[in-house]
């Protein structure tokens, strides 16, 4: 189905500046350990620290997997938003709500159309329903509050001999950075204090002579269960929570001591799995595009 008012010039301009993947555009992959433009993101930092194994199937061997509903979910209401705040940032209005829903609808139908799509137990015409509940309500209760400055930011930096890239979804006028986020269920205190990226975004600044103390970093976290409670008439739960992040010094002891550690990894070479017998529960079918590949698959706790 055309998404309403995509021929308006405007909606495809922000498409494309922001990279988004629609209308057959290709992204360039990352490049690998070794090639002499790699850098370190925020996403390789966490596959690194769940399971290096995991790492070397993606990034060193470049093999890819279908991606799971969650990720499918994820990347339709990135886009989705991505694009509205890029067109309130240059026009002062977000997008029509009837354009907000078709584009939604279009993205997820987009990534869900991929083959071998590991959905698990999740349906995806509930998944897809749950979703346009979710960003309808973001983008006409959320977003109007916002005035954007810079959407889906990204910038590199160095730290001692290790390149870091960092992507922000969006900073506003008051140089507030957001974090936009989608969840299965309401995020807890705990939830957004182990987060790294507000340490990556920190540092980054610092790195270029900014004030980053100065600056407020918020998460916007988008509800499912929430949304599924609306469809099934049970309530009127929150479906976005705001939260800021909670930075320490112990943290950032924690993220410099991670992120070194990650990169000498990489640089030697060294990829062991993190098994389900040493407590990684993600080690998995469910969790694991990989588990078919990996040696490391099956292994439990002696005794459970």
């Amino acid at each position: 189905m055309p998404i309403s008012g995509l021929s308006d010039k405007r909606i495809i301009d922000a498409t494309k500046a922001l990279r988004l993947g629609l209308d057959g555009e290709v992204i360039v992959d990352r490049p690998k350990p070794g090639d002499p433009d790699f850098y370190l993101s925020h996403t390789q930092l966490n596959m690194m620290l769940r399971c290096p194994k995991q790492y070397q199937f993606r990034y060193v061997d470049g093999r890819r997997v279908p991606p799971s509903g969650a990720l499918v979910f994820g990347k339709a209401f990135d886009v989705t938003t991505s694009v509205d705040y890029e067109v309130r940032r240059e026009a002062g209005e977000g997008l029509p709500q009837e354009a907000v829903l078709d584009l939604f609808s279009d993205s997820f139908d987009r990534g869900a159309g991929e083959e071998d799509i590991r959905w698990g137990d999740e349906d995806p015409g509930a998944m897809k329903d749950e979703g346009v509940v979710l960003v309808g309500n973001y983008t006409s209760e959320v977003s109007p509050t916002v005035q954007p400055k810079l959407v889906q930011h990204e910038g590199k930096f160095r730290l001692g001999a290790v390149e870091m890239k960092v992507v922000i979804d969006l900073v506003d006028q008051q140089n507030t950075v957001i974090d936009i986020k989608t969840a299965g269920r309401k995020w807890s205190d705990a939830a957004a204090r182990i987060q790294h990226i507000p340490y990556l975004w920190y540092l980054s600044r610092l790195t270029k002579g900014a004030r980053p103390w100065e600056m407020q970093f918020l998460y916007h976290v988008n509800v499912r269960s929430a949304a599924r409670q609306r469809l099934a008439g049970r309530g009127h739960a929150e479906m976005v929570q705001i939260l800021p992040a909670v930075l320490s010094k112990a943290g950032f002891g924690l993220y410099y001591e991670q992120l070194f550690t990650v990169a000498k990894q990489i640089k030697a070479g060294l990829f062991p799995p993190r098994t389900a017998a040493s407590g990684n529960y993600l080690c998995s079918e469910k969790f694991c595009g990989y588990w078919s590949l990996c040696a490391g698959r099956g292994q439990k706790v002696i005794g459970r």
